[in-house]
């Protein structure tokens, strides 16, 4: 079961990609730019992030970014599920969560890579 820092009503839509191979801390701050945006501007700036039409600070955040709109699109067609119409909707909350690390390991126990995992959850509210 996956909570949520706060309560959801039931004229809001959720979701949430539990172990994203993204990072944490760029998520994060892709979090705070979109938070509180509406749904379309919010997709919109991140399709522009993608296709390196816009910049943050001069870094683009791709993976990020698909990961994100990926989170937002499931969202939108949750919403439509409900009968909330999609273009009155807003991002209320946002989070990302450190997941798990997994280790990929190579001949020895020193040797390898980390893997790391990032748990995105968003609610969406009408306006």
């Amino acid at each position: 079961m996956i909570r949520y820092p706060t309560q959801v009503k039931d004229d809001e839509a959720k979701a949430a990609v539990i172990s994203a191979q993204v990072s944490t801390k760029k998520s994060a701050l892709l979090c705070r730019k979109i938070r509180g945006m509406n749904l379309q501007k919010a997709k919109a700036f991140l399709e522009d992030l993608i296709a390196k039409k816009r910049d943050i600070d001069g870094k683009h955040y791709t993976n990020t970014a698909i990961g994100l709109l990926e989170l937002l699109r499931s969202a939108e067609s949750n919403a439509e599920f409900k009968g909330l119409d999609k273009e009155k909707l807003k991002i209320r909350m946002i989070t990302a969560e450190k997941g798990p690390t997994r280790r990929r390991r190579k001949r020895r126990r020193s040797f390898g890579s980390k893997l790391k995992s990032t748990h995105l959850k968003v609610v969406l509210s009408k306006v």
